[in-house]
């Protein structure tokens, strides 16, 4: 068979077709997978709600704390939940917080309808709703699992050359040395968490912010801080 011209022009174009089919193909199941996170306004209310009620247990627990990480992205740039958040965070200092004894602390949590569990591993608290709270906030949709909190627990630096630092509390981190260089400790400036902190919005409600406004992000997302954060593939 003779390979002219024309043939080749046809199998050229029948290649770009092909390549721009499969683009299609990818980006729409990107895009159904994306579109796969996102919830219901009734989520993002109780994601809302759920955030006032770890306030008011911490404010009574008389513990320093502010919203952080993805939390503080809604609350700067949304003012409340966004449609693909999953979960509401605050840091806190643990030394702050173990000033109060344990049956204190569950007790008070208890008072607004909150089960704490605490993960080892992680050094963090996972906050749920423990029930109750139906005639406050609308009901989920079938498919979706209820909102929860995170408490992300932190403490200074051993290290002389590093005592104006936190670091992130958590046994995977317990045998790494105190070298804030390493990501995984996820430290940031102390003076971030000094009282008197700012406040920022989340649905109906002020929350405590760190001080100076999204400089803490640049410790925790430190190779893309100054990005809003994207909706996440699922």
């Amino acid at each position: 068979m003779r390979i002219t011209l024309t043939r080749i022009v046809y199998l050229a174009l029948f290649l770009v077709l092909i390549v721009c089919l499969v683009h299609l193909v990818v980006r729409n199941n990107q895009v159904a997978n994306n579109l796969s996170c996102l919830h219901t306004p009734a989520y993002q209310a109780r994601l809302n709600y759920i955030a006032s009620k770890i306030h008011l247990a911490l404010k009574l627990l008389d513990v320093t704390h502010f919203v952080c990480r993805e939390t503080l992205w809604a609350g700067l740039y949304n003012e409340g939940a966004r449609s693909w958040d999953q979960s509401v965070e605050f840091c806190l200092m643990e030394k702050d917080f173990y000033k109060n004894d344990e049956k204190t602390i569950h007790a008070k949590f208890n008072e607004q309808g909150l089960l704490l569990n605490y993960d080892y591993m992680e050094g963090t608290f996972n906050v749920e709703l423990s029930g109750g709270h139906e005639s406050f906030i609308p009901p989920l949709a079938p498919h979706e699992r209820d909102v929860f909190g995170v408490l992300n627990l932190f403490q200074v630096v051993s290290s002389e050359e590093s005592s104006m630092l936190m670091k992130h509390n958590g046994w995977k981190r317990k045998l790494l040395p105190s070298n804030c260089e390493i990501e995984s400790l996820e430290c940031f400036p102390s003076a971030l968490a000094q009282p008197p902190l700012s406040s920022i919005r989340l649905g109906s409600v002020s929350l405590p912010a760190p001080r100076e406004g999204l400089e803490i992000q640049k410790y925790h997302y430190p190779h893309d801080w100054w990005l809003q954060r994207k909706i996440p593939t699922c």
